[in-house]
Protein backbone atom coordinates (compact mmCIF):
# COMPACT_ATOMS: atom_id res chain seq x y z
CA UNK A 1 0.00 0.00 0.00
CA UNK A 2 1.00 3.70 -0.63
CA UNK A 3 0.19 6.33 2.22
CA UNK A 4 -0.27 9.89 0.02
CA UNK A 5 0.44 13.53 1.82
CA UNK A 6 -0.73 16.55 -0.58
CA UNK A 7 -0.33 20.26 0.83
CA UNK A 8 0.19 19.28 4.29
CA UNK A 9 -2.58 16.83 4.66
CA UNK A 10 -2.84 12.94 4.43
CA UNK A 11 -4.95 11.21 1.74
CA UNK A 12 -4.89 8.16 3.01
CA UNK A 13 -3.53 4.58 2.05
CA UNK A 14 -3.91 3.26 -1.95
CA UNK A 15 -2.95 0.73 -4.42
CA UNK A 16 -0.52 1.14 -7.19
CA UNK A 17 -3.97 1.22 -9.60
CA UNK A 18 -5.57 3.68 -7.04
CA UNK A 19 -2.33 6.26 -7.76
CA UNK A 20 -2.06 5.72 -11.24
CA UNK A 21 -5.84 6.54 -11.60
CA UNK A 22 -5.44 9.66 -9.33
CA UNK A 23 -2.59 10.74 -10.93
CA UNK A 24 -4.31 10.66 -14.67
CA UNK A 25 -7.50 12.44 -13.13
CA UNK A 26 -5.21 15.15 -11.58
CA UNK A 27 -6.36 14.34 -8.10
CA UNK A 28 -3.13 14.85 -7.24
CA UNK A 29 -0.04 16.16 -8.62
CA UNK A 30 3.79 16.37 -8.69
CA UNK A 31 4.25 17.97 -5.54
CA UNK A 32 2.76 15.40 -3.10
CA UNK A 33 4.48 13.11 -0.91
CA UNK A 34 4.27 9.60 -1.06
CA UNK A 35 5.72 6.81 1.76
CA UNK A 36 5.50 3.33 1.98
CA UNK A 37 6.75 0.58 4.40
CA UNK A 38 10.34 0.27 4.71
CA UNK A 39 10.77 3.45 3.39
CA UNK A 40 12.75 6.29 6.00
CA UNK A 41 11.18 9.51 4.99
CA UNK A 42 8.41 10.65 2.74
CA UNK A 43 9.78 11.44 -1.13
CA UNK A 44 8.28 12.99 -3.96
CA UNK A 45 5.20 11.23 -5.90
CA UNK A 46 7.50 12.01 -8.60
CA UNK A 47 10.40 9.50 -7.46
CA UNK A 48 7.24 6.79 -6.80
CA UNK A 49 7.83 4.03 -9.30
CA UNK A 50 4.87 1.97 -10.37
CA UNK A 51 4.44 -1.55 -11.61
CA UNK A 52 3.91 -1.93 -15.61
CA UNK A 53 1.44 -4.90 -14.85
CA UNK A 54 -2.42 -4.00 -16.02
CA UNK A 55 -4.29 -3.69 -12.89
CA UNK A 56 -7.91 -5.11 -12.98
CA UNK A 57 -9.36 -1.86 -14.25
CA UNK A 58 -6.83 -1.62 -16.77
CA UNK A 59 -7.40 -5.25 -17.99
CA UNK A 60 -11.19 -3.91 -18.35
CA UNK A 61 -10.23 -0.40 -20.08
CA UNK A 62 -8.33 -2.16 -22.60
CA UNK A 63 -11.26 -4.87 -23.14
CA UNK A 64 -12.61 -4.36 -27.25
CA UNK A 65 -15.91 -2.53 -27.00
CA UNK A 66 -18.84 -2.48 -29.38
CA UNK A 67 -21.10 0.33 -29.44
CA UNK A 68 -24.54 -0.37 -29.87
CA UNK A 69 -26.08 1.15 -33.38
CA UNK A 70 -29.25 2.86 -31.75
CA UNK A 71 -27.46 4.73 -29.43
CA UNK A 72 -26.60 8.49 -30.27
CA UNK A 73 -23.25 9.17 -31.67
CA UNK A 74 -20.66 10.88 -30.38
CA UNK A 75 -21.03 14.06 -32.46
CA UNK A 76 -24.57 14.02 -31.85
CA UNK A 77 -24.04 13.81 -28.08
CA UNK A 78 -21.43 16.71 -27.90
CA UNK A 79 -23.81 18.98 -30.26
CA UNK A 80 -26.73 18.62 -27.89
CA UNK A 81 -24.71 18.22 -24.67
CA UNK A 82 -23.16 21.50 -25.09
CA UNK A 83 -26.47 23.01 -25.76
CA UNK A 84 -27.57 21.72 -22.40
CA UNK A 85 -29.75 19.29 -23.61
CA UNK A 86 -29.82 15.66 -22.37
CA UNK A 87 -29.28 12.57 -24.34
CA UNK A 88 -30.08 10.13 -21.86
CA UNK A 89 -32.77 7.82 -23.16
CA UNK A 90 -32.69 8.72 -26.64
CA UNK A 91 -31.97 6.44 -29.71
CA UNK A 92 -29.91 7.57 -32.39
CA UNK A 93 -33.00 8.37 -34.59
CA UNK A 94 -34.57 10.38 -32.07
CA UNK A 95 -31.04 12.15 -31.35
CA UNK A 96 -31.15 13.12 -35.39
CA UNK A 97 -34.27 14.53 -35.32
CA UNK A 98 -33.25 16.54 -31.84
CA UNK A 99 -30.06 17.69 -33.67
CA UNK A 100 -32.25 18.72 -36.83
CA UNK A 101 -34.58 20.76 -35.00
CA UNK A 102 -32.07 22.32 -32.92
CA UNK A 103 -29.97 23.98 -35.89
CA UNK A 104 -33.05 24.78 -37.55
CA UNK A 105 -34.28 26.81 -34.41
CA UNK A 106 -30.84 28.01 -34.36
CA UNK A 107 -30.66 29.26 -38.30
CA UNK A 108 -34.14 30.85 -37.71
CA UNK A 109 -32.97 32.55 -34.45
CA UNK A 110 -29.70 34.13 -36.36
CA UNK A 111 -32.18 35.52 -39.46
CA UNK A 112 -34.48 36.89 -36.84
CA UNK A 113 -31.25 38.45 -35.19
CA UNK A 114 -30.09 39.88 -38.56
CA UNK A 115 -32.67 40.97 -39.16
CA UNK A 116 -33.17 42.97 -36.33
CA UNK A 117 -29.56 44.40 -36.49
CA UNK A 118 -30.67 45.30 -40.14
CA UNK A 119 -33.91 47.40 -39.04
CA UNK A 120 -31.57 49.12 -36.30
CA UNK A 121 -28.85 50.40 -38.82
CA UNK A 122 -31.52 51.41 -41.01
CA UNK A 123 -33.09 53.08 -38.64
CA UNK A 124 -29.68 54.74 -37.32
CA UNK A 125 -28.87 55.40 -40.91
CA UNK A 126 -32.31 57.65 -41.64
CA UNK A 127 -31.57 59.33 -38.77
CA UNK A 128 -27.91 60.11 -39.41
CA UNK A 129 -29.49 61.50 -43.10
CA UNK A 130 -32.80 63.69 -41.56
CA UNK A 131 -31.81 67.24 -41.71
CA UNK A 132 -30.66 69.08 -38.36
CA UNK A 133 -32.76 71.99 -36.71
CA UNK A 134 -29.86 74.21 -36.31
CA UNK A 135 -29.21 73.44 -40.75
CA UNK A 136 -32.32 74.63 -41.06
CA UNK A 137 -32.81 77.27 -38.51
CA UNK A 138 -29.31 78.28 -40.49
CA UNK A 139 -30.46 77.99 -44.15
CA UNK A 140 -33.82 79.99 -43.01
CA UNK A 141 -31.92 82.84 -41.55
CA UNK A 142 -29.73 83.42 -44.29
CA UNK A 143 -32.65 83.32 -46.96
CA UNK A 144 -31.57 80.38 -48.42
CA UNK A 145 -34.34 78.19 -50.25
CA UNK A 146 -34.04 74.53 -50.22
CA UNK A 147 -36.42 71.73 -50.93
CA UNK A 148 -38.79 69.85 -48.50
CA UNK A 149 -37.52 66.79 -48.18
CA UNK A 150 -33.44 68.21 -48.13
CA UNK A 151 -31.22 65.66 -45.82
CA UNK A 152 -28.54 66.07 -43.72
CA UNK A 153 -25.88 66.13 -46.63
CA UNK A 154 -27.66 67.89 -49.01
CA UNK A 155 -28.08 70.81 -46.24
CA UNK A 156 -24.13 70.72 -45.29
CA UNK A 157 -23.49 70.65 -49.47
CA UNK A 158 -26.09 73.75 -49.47
CA UNK A 159 -24.98 76.07 -46.37
CA UNK A 160 -20.98 74.94 -47.78
CA UNK A 161 -21.59 76.32 -51.00
CA UNK A 162 -23.88 79.33 -49.59
CA UNK A 163 -21.07 80.43 -46.54
CA UNK A 164 -19.81 84.05 -46.53
CA UNK A 165 -17.55 84.98 -43.89
CA UNK A 166 -19.31 88.24 -42.85
CA UNK A 167 -22.34 87.08 -42.58
CA UNK A 168 -21.49 84.05 -40.74
CA UNK A 169 -19.83 86.20 -38.30
CA UNK A 170 -23.35 88.46 -37.32
CA UNK A 171 -25.09 84.60 -37.40
CA UNK A 172 -22.69 83.43 -35.00
CA UNK A 173 -23.35 86.87 -32.81
CA UNK A 174 -27.10 86.26 -32.47
CA UNK A 175 -28.30 82.54 -33.34
CA UNK A 176 -28.41 81.79 -29.23
CA UNK A 177 -30.89 84.52 -29.17
CA UNK A 178 -33.23 84.12 -32.37
CA UNK A 179 -33.01 80.37 -31.43
CA UNK A 180 -32.58 79.72 -27.91
CA UNK A 181 -33.43 76.28 -27.95
CA UNK A 182 -31.12 75.00 -29.94
CA UNK A 183 -28.19 77.38 -29.60
CA UNK A 184 -26.83 78.80 -25.81
CA UNK A 185 -23.50 80.78 -25.36
CA UNK A 186 -20.99 79.82 -22.77
CA UNK A 187 -18.93 82.57 -23.31
CA UNK A 188 -15.32 81.64 -23.63
CA UNK A 189 -15.32 78.18 -22.86
CA UNK A 190 -17.27 77.05 -25.86
CA UNK A 191 -20.80 75.61 -26.10
CA UNK A 192 -18.49 71.75 -28.26
CA UNK A 193 -16.84 71.78 -24.43
CA UNK A 194 -20.11 71.46 -22.27
CA UNK A 195 -21.56 69.16 -24.58
CA UNK A 196 -18.49 67.36 -24.95
CA UNK A 197 -18.46 67.04 -20.82
CA UNK A 198 -21.98 66.31 -20.62
CA UNK A 199 -21.72 64.08 -23.14
CA UNK A 200 -18.75 62.17 -21.14
CA UNK A 201 -20.77 62.35 -16.98
CA UNK A 202 -23.25 60.43 -19.01
CA UNK A 203 -21.79 57.65 -19.62
CA UNK A 204 -19.84 57.14 -16.14
CA UNK A 205 -23.68 57.19 -14.81
CA UNK A 206 -24.50 54.54 -17.75
CA UNK A 207 -21.44 52.53 -16.51
CA UNK A 208 -22.55 53.22 -12.33
CA UNK A 209 -26.52 51.97 -13.40
CA UNK A 210 -26.60 48.21 -13.58
CA UNK A 211 -30.22 48.69 -15.45
CA UNK A 212 -28.30 50.48 -18.34
CA UNK A 213 -28.47 48.29 -21.68
CA UNK A 214 -25.73 48.19 -24.15
CA UNK A 215 -27.68 50.35 -26.91
CA UNK A 216 -27.74 53.24 -24.37
CA UNK A 217 -23.86 52.53 -23.36
CA UNK A 218 -23.25 52.35 -27.25
CA UNK A 219 -24.86 55.64 -27.82
CA UNK A 220 -23.54 57.40 -24.82
CA UNK A 221 -20.23 56.01 -26.74
CA UNK A 222 -21.34 57.52 -30.09
CA UNK A 223 -22.47 60.87 -28.56
CA UNK A 224 -18.78 61.82 -27.16
CA UNK A 225 -17.00 60.51 -30.26
CA UNK A 226 -19.47 63.36 -32.11
CA UNK A 227 -18.93 65.85 -29.09
CA UNK A 228 -15.42 64.84 -29.71
CA UNK A 229 -15.26 65.99 -32.89
CA UNK A 230 -17.83 68.92 -32.44
CA UNK A 231 -14.98 70.23 -29.89
CA UNK A 232 -12.21 69.44 -32.35
CA UNK A 233 -14.18 71.26 -34.93
CA UNK A 234 -14.95 74.23 -32.52
CA UNK A 235 -11.16 74.60 -31.39
CA UNK A 236 -10.01 74.92 -35.39
CA UNK A 237 -12.69 77.61 -36.20
CA UNK A 238 -11.34 79.25 -33.25
CA UNK A 239 -7.98 78.99 -34.13
CA UNK A 240 -9.51 79.81 -37.57
CA UNK A 241 -10.59 82.87 -36.90
CA UNK A 242 -7.80 84.27 -34.73
CA UNK A 243 -5.63 83.62 -38.25
CA UNK A 244 -8.59 86.14 -40.29
CA UNK A 245 -8.00 88.93 -37.21
CA UNK A 246 -3.88 88.86 -37.80
CA UNK A 247 -3.82 88.77 -41.71
CA UNK A 248 -6.90 91.80 -41.55
CA UNK A 249 -5.02 93.55 -38.93
CA UNK A 250 -1.87 93.24 -41.03
CA UNK A 251 -4.05 94.90 -44.26
CA UNK A 252 -4.89 97.66 -41.93
CA UNK A 253 -8.47 96.64 -41.36
CA UNK A 254 -10.76 95.71 -38.87
CA UNK A 255 -12.01 92.66 -38.71
CA UNK A 256 -15.73 92.79 -38.01
CA UNK A 257 -15.95 95.97 -40.42
CA UNK A 258 -13.27 96.37 -43.01
CA UNK A 259 -14.56 99.98 -44.05
CA UNK A 260 -13.34 101.27 -40.15
CA UNK A 261 -10.41 103.17 -40.47
CA UNK A 262 -7.89 101.72 -38.56
CA UNK A 263 -5.14 103.89 -39.37
CA UNK A 264 -5.70 106.29 -36.33
CA UNK A 265 -5.43 103.18 -34.50
CA UNK A 266 -2.01 102.45 -35.63
CA UNK A 267 -0.51 105.55 -35.58
CA UNK A 268 -0.83 105.32 -31.42
CA UNK A 269 -0.93 101.16 -31.34
CA UNK A 270 1.06 98.50 -32.43
CA UNK A 271 -0.12 95.88 -34.48
CA UNK A 272 -1.62 92.84 -32.25
CA UNK A 273 -0.14 89.65 -32.94
CA UNK A 274 -2.04 86.46 -32.95
CA UNK A 275 -1.40 85.19 -29.16
CA UNK A 276 -2.93 88.67 -27.97
CA UNK A 277 -5.97 88.80 -30.26
CA UNK A 278 -7.04 85.49 -28.64
CA UNK A 279 -6.17 86.97 -25.29
CA UNK A 280 -8.28 90.30 -26.32
CA UNK A 281 -10.97 88.29 -27.23
CA UNK A 282 -11.81 85.63 -25.00
CA UNK A 283 -10.93 88.47 -22.00
CA UNK A 284 -13.86 89.98 -24.09
CA UNK A 285 -16.09 86.88 -23.88
CA UNK A 286 -15.21 86.05 -20.07
CA UNK A 287 -16.00 89.97 -18.94
CA UNK A 288 -19.43 90.61 -21.21
CA UNK A 289 -20.32 87.02 -22.05
CA UNK A 290 -21.39 88.17 -25.36
CA UNK A 291 -19.41 86.21 -28.26
CA UNK A 292 -16.06 87.79 -29.58
CA UNK A 293 -17.20 88.96 -33.00
CA UNK A 294 -19.70 91.14 -31.46
CA UNK A 295 -16.27 93.53 -30.08
CA UNK A 296 -16.27 96.70 -31.80
CA UNK A 297 -13.35 98.61 -32.67
CA UNK A 298 -13.13 101.13 -29.92
CA UNK A 299 -13.93 98.17 -27.29
CA UNK A 300 -10.80 95.86 -28.61
CA UNK A 301 -8.33 98.53 -28.48
CA UNK A 302 -9.64 99.43 -24.90
CA UNK A 303 -8.92 96.02 -24.07
CA UNK A 304 -5.63 95.80 -25.90
CA UNK A 305 -4.54 99.34 -24.21
CA UNK A 306 -5.65 97.49 -20.14
CA UNK A 307 -3.70 94.15 -21.54
CA UNK A 308 -0.74 95.31 -22.96
CA UNK A 309 0.11 99.04 -22.07
CA UNK A 310 3.45 98.52 -23.85
CA UNK A 311 2.01 97.66 -26.93
CA UNK A 312 1.73 101.72 -26.74
CA UNK A 313 3.63 103.04 -29.39
CA UNK A 314 6.79 105.39 -27.88
CA UNK A 315 5.28 109.13 -27.79
CA UNK A 316 2.08 108.29 -27.93
CA UNK A 317 -0.93 108.54 -25.34
CA UNK A 318 -4.04 106.49 -26.59
CA UNK A 319 -7.48 108.55 -26.03
CA UNK A 320 -10.84 107.66 -26.38
CA UNK A 321 -13.89 108.53 -26.55
CA UNK A 322 -15.65 106.63 -24.18
CA UNK A 323 -14.11 106.17 -20.52
CA UNK A 324 -16.45 102.85 -19.70
CA UNK A 325 -16.94 100.47 -22.05
CA UNK A 326 -20.20 98.16 -21.30
CA UNK A 327 -21.92 95.44 -23.28
CA UNK A 328 -25.64 95.82 -23.07
CA UNK A 329 -27.09 93.26 -20.57
CA UNK A 330 -29.86 92.75 -22.98
CA UNK A 331 -29.57 92.14 -26.72
CA UNK A 332 -30.80 95.06 -28.81
CA UNK A 333 -28.75 94.28 -32.27
CA UNK A 334 -25.58 95.69 -31.67
CA UNK A 335 -23.31 96.30 -28.91
CA UNK A 336 -24.06 99.33 -26.99
CA UNK A 337 -21.37 101.31 -25.21
CA UNK A 338 -21.57 103.84 -22.68
CA UNK A 339 -20.21 107.43 -23.47
CA UNK A 340 -19.34 110.34 -20.71
CA UNK A 341 -16.16 112.23 -21.92
CA UNK A 342 -15.99 115.94 -22.28
CA UNK A 343 -15.00 115.74 -25.85
CA UNK A 344 -18.06 114.07 -26.88
CA UNK A 345 -20.07 116.63 -25.15
CA UNK A 346 -18.06 119.50 -27.26
CA UNK A 347 -18.36 117.43 -30.20
CA UNK A 348 -22.31 117.48 -29.81
CA UNK A 349 -22.47 120.89 -28.99
CA UNK A 350 -20.55 121.93 -32.08
CA UNK A 351 -22.66 119.40 -34.24
CA UNK A 352 -26.08 121.48 -32.66
CA UNK A 353 -24.24 125.02 -33.95
CA UNK A 354 -24.11 123.69 -37.11
CA UNK A 355 -26.98 122.42 -38.01
CA UNK A 356 -28.23 125.54 -36.69
CA UNK A 357 -26.45 128.10 -38.89
CA UNK A 358 -27.48 125.44 -42.01
CA UNK A 359 -31.28 125.71 -40.62
CA UNK A 360 -30.97 129.84 -40.77
CA UNK A 361 -29.06 130.18 -43.77
CA UNK A 362 -31.74 127.68 -45.86
CA UNK A 363 -34.31 130.02 -44.09
CA UNK A 364 -33.21 133.19 -45.37
CA UNK A 365 -32.84 132.02 -48.92
CA UNK A 366 -36.47 130.84 -49.21
CA UNK A 367 -37.71 133.80 -47.63
CA UNK A 368 -35.38 136.06 -50.06
CA UNK A 369 -36.92 133.92 -52.97
CA UNK A 370 -40.49 134.35 -51.76
CA UNK A 371 -39.82 138.33 -51.48
CA UNK A 372 -38.51 138.30 -55.21
CA UNK A 373 -41.66 136.86 -56.69
CA UNK A 374 -43.71 139.42 -55.13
Amino acid sequence: MIYISQNGENLGEFDESQVKSMLSEGKIDQEAYFWREGMGDWKPISDLELSEQPTETDKKDSLPFKRDKNLPTKTQVAFLEKRGISVSGLSKAQATDLVSQTKEQESLQKLEEQRQRDEENAKRKLENSKVTPKQLAYLDYHGIRYKKTINRAEASALIEKQRDRFRDSNWNRINHILYPDLYEYYGGSGRAQKEYEAAKTKLDELKKSHGSSVEEIEAAIEAIAEAKEALADDKLERSDTIDIWADDFSNDMYPNDPSIDTDQYFKVFKKPNKSQIKVILETFEDQYKFPSNIINVEQFFFIYYKLYPDAVKKGKKPRFTINQISVSKTYNGTASTKSSSFGGCIALIFKIFIIGIISIIAISIIAALFSSKR
